[in-house]
C-alpha cells in the first residue's frame, strides 16, 4: 500500500484500529541526514509493559493502576520512498495477544474519546446561546437515538378522562431486571412535575454493585389499590418474575401492597429512615448508637449468631435508655423480623439495607427533571437521566473487560480466579476479604457426620472466633457470619479455611453468577438473537452517513444559499422517509386529559435553619460588607493627627494607607 503522507498512513491505521476494536499509539520515528521524517511506526495501544520497579517501590502510596498493555505485537510501519514522494507500507503485523473491544465499548478507548468537528460546531454554538452542559449532551445523544421496540407502557384515565396513573420502563430497563431483579428498592419522590404526583421509582444493583432503574410510575395517590396496581403492573411488565427481596422506607400502603402482590418475597425496612425517626421519637442522644447496632449486628457469643443474643441485646437496650414505654421503640420492636439483621442476614439483599439507591437516584435526576414539568417534559427528562446511569455501567464494563487489576496478595491463585471472574467493583470487596484472611488462623478441625467443621481465630485476638462449615461431595461452605448469603461476597473467615486446605480456587458455590463480568450475556444474547438489525449494523450505517453529511455540511455552511438548499433538502428526504417508513402507524391515540393536581403524603416538613448573616471580620457586626467604620473612624482620626504633626506624621499616614481597608468573610 501506498500514502500521500505519514499523515495519511496513521488516519489508514486509524480507521483500520477502531473498526477492528483496538487503540493506536504513535511510536518510532526515522530521520534522514536532513533531519527529515522518512519512517513512522505506529502500535496496538497495548503495546509494551508497564516497568517493574512501579511494582516493588517501598514509598508507595496510591493504590496501582489497573494494568491496559499486555505486550501487544500488532504494528504497522512506513517509510518514505524518496524516488516517487510516496509512503510505503513496509511491516505490518495483524494478530493481537489479547481480546478487541466490542463495538459498544470502542468509544470508551482513550485513543477515539473526542468529538468530530460538526460535533465541536455544534457543541460551541450551543455553549454560545447559555445551554448548560447536560443538556447539550443530552441533546447530542438524542440526535443518535432510535426506536425501543421492548418499551413497556400503561396507564388509567378517570372518570373525567384525567391521567391517573402512568408506568413505563424502557426495553434495556426489563432486560436488566431480567438479569438483577432479585432484590427491589421500592420508594417514590415528590415534588417532580407541576401535578405534585408522586414519582414511584424501582431500582436495584447491577454487576458492578451500581444503581440500575427497572422502571417507573407516576400515580394520583398512595392508597393500598393504587400500590398494588404498580406492582402488579411491574410484574406484568418484567414478564411475571418476581423480585426475592424488596426494600422499602415503611410506608403502610407499601407494605401491604406488597403482601399481597408478592407473598413470597423478604420485605426489608430502610436503615436510613429507621435511624432518622429514631432521632424523632427517642429524645436520647446515646439511644441511637445503640439501635444502629441492633440493626447491624451480627450478636456473638462465643462464635455462635443467634436471634436470641439480638433479643439480649434489645431488652438491655431499652432497660439502659429507659424507653419501655415509648409507643415508637414497643412498635418498631414488633417489625423487627424487618430491620434487624440478625433475622435477615441469611437472606440475599445484595448488600442493600437501605433505599439510598433511589435516594441517589432522586439527586442525580434534578439536574434534568424540574417541579413545573408537565408529565410528557417528566418523561423525556428522565430518559436523559437514565443516560447518566448506563454510561457508568458502560464505562465499568469496559474497565473490568480491558483492564487487569494488580495483584497485592499473598494469595495469588485465588486473587487471580477472583480478577478474572468478578467485575472490578466486586473484585476490590473480594481483594480485601482475601487480605484480610491473611491475619486469621485455623486453630481446630473436626467431623460432624458428613461435613467438616473449622474454627477460625483472629491474630492477638483469642476471643473474636468464627464457626466454617464444609460439605465436601457438595463442595458448599457455610460460614455463620453468612457474609455471602447476604451480598453472594466470600468472607475472609471461608478463604482462611481454604488457604488452610491449599485450594487453589474457589468452588462454584462461591461464585455468585450475578457479580460476574458476564452477568448479561446469557440473557442478552438471546434477546439480540431476535432484534432484526444487529447494534454493529447500526453503527456502520450511522458512521457511513455520518461521514457523508460531515462533509456536506462543511461545504454547505459556508454560504447562505447553499445552506438553505441543503436544510430545505434534508426536511424533504425526512419527511419521505417517515412517510415511507410509517414510523407513526402504531402509536396509539388516547383521549386522556391532563393529571389533577394531588396532595401527597411526603416528607414530614421540618424547619429550616435560619441562615447566617454576613459579618465583618474586624468588628464582628454585620450590616456593611465594603468597608468597616470601625477602620473608617481610625482613618479620620490619623488624618486629624497628621494635620497637626506636619510633614513627619504626614510621611507615616502615606504608609498606612498602603494597608488594605476592605473586610471580606
Amino acid at each position: 500500500m501506498e500514502f500521500c503522507s505519514e499523515h495519511d498512513a496513521y488516519k489508514f491505521y486509524f480507521g483500520y484500529a477502531k473498526y477492528h476494536g483496538f487503540g493506536v499509539r504513535k511510536d518510532e520515528v526515522g530521520y534522514d541526514k536532513n533531519h527529515n521524517i522518512v519512517m513512522r511506526q505506529f502500535l496496538c495501544n497495548k503495546a509494551g509493559l508497564r516497568d517493574k520497579k512501579h511494582f516493588i517501590r517501598d514509598d508507595r502510596k496510591k493504590k496501582h493502576r489497573p494494568l491496559t498493555r499486555t505486550n501487544c505485537k500488532a504494528k504497522l510501519r512506513v517509510h518514505l520512498d524518496e524516488k516517487i514522494g510516496k509512503w510505503k507500507v513496509v511491516s505490518f503485523e495483524a494478530s493481537h495477544n489479547h481480546i478487541r473491544c466490542e463495538d459498544k465499548y470502542v468509544s470508551l478507548i482513550p485513543t477515539y474519546r473526542g468529538l468530530s468537528t460538526t460535533d465541536k460546531a455544534q457543541v460551541d454554538l450551543l455553549h454560545a446561546q447559555g445551554v448548560r452542559t447536560c443538556h447539550i449532551m443530552g441533546f447530542m445523544m438524542e440526535q443518535k437515538g432510535d426506536n425501543d421496540a421492548m418499551f413497556f407502557s400503561r396507564y388509567v384515565v378517570g372518570e373525567e378522562g384525567e391521567l391517573k396513573h402512568l408506568f413505563w420502563s424502557d426495553g434495556t430497563s426489563r432486560s436488566d431486571f431480567q438479569c438483577f431483579g432479585d432484590v427491589v428498592a421500592f420508594d417514590s419522590t415528590y415534588k417532580k412535575n407541576k401535578y405534585n404526583k408522586p414519582l414511584v421509582i424501582f431500582s436495584g444493583k447491577n454487576h458492578h454493585s451500581q444503581t440500575v432503574i427497572f422502571g417507573c410510575c407516576v400515580v394520583s395517590d398512595e392508597t393500598i389499590e393504587t400500590y398494588k396496581w404498580v406492582l402488579e403492573t411491574f410484574l406484568d411488565a418484567m414478564c411475571n418474575k418476581e423480585p426475592k427481596s424488596i426494600v422499602t422506607d415503611g410506608d403502610g400502603a407499601m407494605w401491604e401492597a406488597i403482601k399481597q402482590v408478592f407473598p413470597n418475597a423478604t420485605h426489608r425496612l430502610c436503615g436510613w429512615h429507621l435511624q432518622k425517626n429514631a432521632c424523632q421519637n427517642v429524645k436520647n442522644s446515646n439511644f441511637l448508637a445503640d439501635f444502629k447496632r441492633a440493626m447491624y449486628g451480627n450478636f456473638s457469643s462465643s462464635g455462635n449468631f443467634s436471634s436470641t443474643e439480638f433479643e439480649k441485646f434489645w431488652q438491655e437496650l431499652v432497660v439502659k435508655h429507659e424507653v419501655q414505654d415509648n409507643n415508637w421503640v414497643n412498635e418498631v420492636y414488633r417489625k423487627r423480623g424487618m430491620w434487624a439483621h440478625a433475622y435477615l442476614r441469611d437472606k440475599f439483599f445484595a448488600g442493600i439495607r437501605t433505599t439510598s439507591l433511589c435516594e441517589g437516584i432522586n439527586s442525580c435526576i434534578k439536574t434534568y427533571i424540574r417541579r413545573k414539568n408537565t408529565i410528557v417534559e417528566l418523561l423525556y427528562n428522565f430518559e436523559h437521566s437514565l443516560r447518566d446511569f448506563r454510561y457508568n455501567e458502560l464505562v465499568s464494563d469496559y474497565n473490568s473487560l480491558y483492564t487487569e487489576p494488580v495483584l497485592t496478595s499473598s494469595l495469588r491463585k485465588i486473587e487471580r480466579q477472583a480478577a478474572n471472574l468478578f467485575t472490578r467493583n466486586i473484585f476490590k470487596q473480594v481483594a480485601s476479604e482475601i487480605i484480610t484472611a491473611g491475619s486469621l488462623n485455623v486453630t481446630n478441625k473436626f467431623e460432624v457426620e458428613d461435613k467438616v467443621c473449622f474454627k477460625v481465630d483472629k491474630f492477638c485476638e483469642r476471643d473474636w472466633e468464627h464457626n466454617v462449615g464444609y460439605d465436601k461431595e457438595e463442595g458448599k461452605f457455610v460460614c455463620d457470619c453468612m457474609m455471602y448469603e447476604f451480598c453472594g461476597i466470600p468472607c475472609s473467615h471461608i478463604i482462611c479455611v481454604m488457604r488452610y486446605e491449599h485450594m487453589e480456587c474457589f468452588p462454584s458455590s462461591l461464585i455468585c453468577k450475578r457479580w460476574l463480568k458476564d452477568a448479561k450475556s446469557s440473557y442478552m444474547s438471546s434477546f439480540e438473537s431476535e432484534v432484526e438489525d444487529t447494534d454493529m449494523m447500526v453503527m456502520a450505517r450511522f458512521a457511513l452517513l455520518a461521514a457523508c453529511c460531515n462533509s456536506l455540511c462543511s461545504i454547505a455552511a459556508k454560504k447562505c444559499d447553499s445552506f438553505n438548499f441543503v436544510r430545505n433538502e434534508v426536511l424533504k428526504l425526512k419527511e419521505q422517509l417517515d412517510k415511507k417508513l410509517q414510523l407513526n402507524e402504531n402509536i396509539e391515540k388516547n383521549d386522556s386529559c391532563d393529571p389533577n393536581v394531588v396532595k401527597t403524603k411526603g416528607a414530614p416538613v421540618t424547619k429550616k435553619k435560619k441562615k447566617n448573616s454576613r459579618k465583618c471580620s474586624n468588628c464582628k457586626k454585620s450590616g456593611h460588607f465594603i468597608t468597616c467604620p470601625a477602620v473608617v473612624s481610625q482613618q479620620h482620626d490619623v488624618s486629624e493627627i497628621n494635620g497637626v504633626c506636619g510633614s513627619e506624621s504626614a510621611s507615616i499616614t502615606s504608609a498606612r494607607h498602603k494597608v488594605k481597608l476592605f473586610c471580606w468573610i
